[in-house]
């Protein structure tokens, strides 16, 4: 009998791509737009993050058709739960120890966000071995401080981890209307 393991090794090789695309991964983005101030934004899958937050220990598929059939004032209210929960989670501290005031949170519509739920909870009902869509949302907040923003120490909930964390300074250059084409450096 022949020695099968490298070509299962092999196979399970090849096979990690097509898995690994069906992964998504949480991701933090911190853009500096002047020397004191500063985006954040956090693309992660709000129904996962809901559920981690407040129901861990239910699966997955409890949680759709809980959150699903939930009257909207009372999702309203989970979800409310859930910003707060990450809001007060969420900082940004200076190398000097203060924090960095963190404002203008914007996270999507309570209403789309349901809605997304139910059909996923929808097409779970009718094809329960089909990958459903990821939830994906992006939540947007701004940072400020009096002090130069050169190096931050960012603190997440713990709901959001494992998570990809993208920090950069944009270099931006206008091109004009008479100008055809733009040398750009990285």
């Amino acid at each position: 009998m022949k020695n099968r393991g490298p070509f299962w090794l092999l196979m399970s090789l090849l096979m990690l791509p097509a898995e690994a695309h069906e992964v998504t991964t949480n991701r933090a983005t911190l853009v500096l737009r002047e020397a004191n101030h500063l985006s954040l934004t956090l693309r992660i899958n709000l129904a996962n993050l809901m559920r981690d937050v407040l129901v861990p220990k239910k699966a997955p598929n409890e949680f759709l058709e809980q959150f699903a059939a939930m009257p909207s004032g009372e999702f309203e209210a989970q979800y409310l739960r859930v910003q707060t929960h990450v809001q007060t989670q969420t900082r940004l501290v200076l190398s000097s120890g203060k924090s960095v005031s963190l404002g203008q949170w914007r996270w999507p519509d309570t209403k789309r966000l349901q809605a997304e739920i139910r059909d996923n909870a929808m097409q779970m009902a009718v094809s329960p071995h089909d990958h459903l869509p990821e939830l994906d949302n992006e939540v947007y907040v701004e940072g400020t401080s009096k002090e130069e923003l050169s190096e931050v120490t960012l603190q997440l909930a713990r709901q959001l981890r494992p998570i990809l964390v993208v920090n950069y300074r944009p270099h931006q250059v206008w091109m004009a209307p008479q100008t055809s084409e733009i040398r750009l450096r990285f």
